[in-house]
């Protein structure tokens, strides 16, 4: 699915992230289908999520690894990662993450996680010099998605689904086994009917 995808949405999530990890990082599909008349289902088939990763630390040479090894697991399946576009939070390391292993790929902010870094940082520290570049957090001239909701309410619908915090391993195998299966159908039966 990924490697059907030129837009890719990614977010970590903690809630969901087992005992020992730091965080459950997902790479979500995004499918710009646009002949779906209810606009609910369009969002809930468009966006697929595709790969989780347990990770312990989220440095830059983290999200390169783990990215590397989605590119190589597709290269298994002669398959081929090009993203053009990628929608995340403001990470620094997972922004730099995709850069290094995708060169020519846009890396957009979620402009919702923007204001709320924004007045965040404001609050805290007062006005200092960005890490970001205009590009990444302006969506003025954006015809692409602006926001990463999608993602998020995809974590806090696994969230409900886990029933709990921190779930041990073989839980959190389980639900991310039983929640690609049903994905996986949902993508399936959106491209079927597009």
């Amino acid at each position: 699915t990924l490697a059907e995808s030129k837009y890719y949405h990614a977010d970590g999530t903690f809630h969901t992230k087992t005992r020992y990890m730091g965080q459950m990082y997902v790479i979500h599909a995004y499918f710009p289908y646009k002949d779906f008349e209810n606009d609910d289902l369009v969002w809930v088939k468009r966006m697929i999520p595709c790969a989780w990763f347990f990770m312990r630390r989220r440095r830059i040479k983290d999200y390169i690894k783990i990215l590397l090894a989605l590119k190589k697991e597709a290269q298994n399946y002669y398959l081929e990662l090009n993203p053009l576009y990628v929608m995340m939070d403001f990470e620094i390391a997972a922004k730099k993450g995709f850069e290094y292993v995708f060169p020519s790929i846009i890396v957009r902010g979620c402009l919702f996680h923007f204001g709320q870094t924004l007045f965040k940082n404001l609050m805290k520290i007062g006005l200092k010099h960005g890490q970001f570049t205009v590009r990444m957090w302006n969506h003025f001239d954006n015809s692409y998605k602006r926001t990463n909701n999608r993602v998020e309410g995809d974590n806090n619908k696994m969230k409900r689904y886990c029933g709990g915090a921190n779930p041990n391993i073989d839980k959190a195998v389980r639900l991310l086994q039983q929640y690609e299966s049903a994905s996986s159908d949902n993508y399936k039966n959106a491209k079927k009917n597009s």
